[in-house]
């Protein structure tokens, strides 16, 4: 029986080391950009106003250019507005962001950018009503890989 256990731990360890290192293997995406990018409301407001194919710059700051395009766009129940961008520089990726009207009648925005592919992301955050920023994330916190059996 002692030879079975030691074969099947054996096995075990290394199977969680290919796949740790396997998970340490994917490229970052945004390696580039820095790790927080601010956006205002104003800013977010303008998006939602992008007609679907148009392409928009989305961040225009000195050191950080972000265009996308964009593919999607949605309204349910006329208080959540929802938009999404392929990001052509950054191998179509999707960016997307959601505006939600709430009871009170404030605006709330969710947004990010994510792929199974690579190490890393962004999510957009609030800092005061009228500031958001996209900040990296590590993709392997958000969403973790699954092995399968």
């Amino acid at each position: 029986m002692k030879p079975i256990t030691r074969t099947l731990l054996v096995c075990l360890m290394a199977i969680a080391t290919l796949s740790t290192t396997a998970q340490k293997n994917k490229p970052l995406l945004f390696a580039q950009l820095p790790s927080k990018i601010i956006i205002t409301t104003t800013q977010l407001h303008q998006l939602f106003t992008t007609n679907i194919g148009n392409t928009v710059a989305i961040i225009h700051e000195p050191n950080c250019i972000i265009n996308g395009t964009v593919k999607l766009k949605q309204t349910k129940f006329n208080s959540l507005h929802t938009i999404a961008f392929t990001l052509a520089d950054y191998n179509n990726i999707v960016l997307s962001f959601s505006k939600r009207i709430t009871a009170q009648n404030t605006t709330k925005f969710t947004g990010h950018v994510y792929s199974n592919q690579y190490q890393d992301g962004f999510e957009l955050q609030q800092i005061d009503s009228n500031t958001y920023q996209l900040v990296k994330q590590v993709t392997e916190r958000i969403m973790p890989t699954c092995q399968s059996k």
